[in-house]
């Protein structure tokens, strides 16, 4: 769908190949996927998550025992929100995109699949929070 954009709508980026190539597009992909990486591995290193029990006790019976994941710091929260902000990001481009090129002819036509995409990552985005 990028390569339909900048094919279709975007005449400086007509003359530059680079952007169209495959290389350039899973090298863009393997950035996002580095930066995520690095962003989990920052937070798990500065500030572990690890596993809290409580307990719930009626009577002095205990009637039920939950497990949590805690952090000492706030550096984990911090982390898992500038990811919900790089997810944000990445929603609405592709947003952006599907709206561009809806008029394209259907041979070419991902928007569809692009829309499904964003719904399952806007799903686990609000299932997480």
């Amino acid at each position: 769908s990028f390569r339909i954009y900048v094919i279709l709508n975007n005449d400086k980026f007509k003359k530059l190949e680079i952007l169209l190539k495959n290389k350039f597009l899973l090298l863009l992909i393997f950035f996002f996927v580095a930066l995520v990486s690095l962003l989990l591995s920052i937070g798990q290193i500065l500030d572990p998550v690890v596993q809290q029990t409580k307990t719930i006790k009626i009577d002095s019976n205990e009637v039920e025992k939950y497990y949590i994941c805690t952090s000492k710091d706030n550096i984990t929260s911090a982390v898992y929100f500038i990811l919900v902000i790089i997810d944000g990001i990445i929603i609405f481009t592709g947003i952006y995109i599907s709206k561009e090129i809806k008029s394209v002819a259907s041979e070419f036509y991902e928007s569809v699949h692009i829309t499904y995409a964003l719904y399952c990552k806007c799903y686990f985005i609000i299932l997480f929070l």
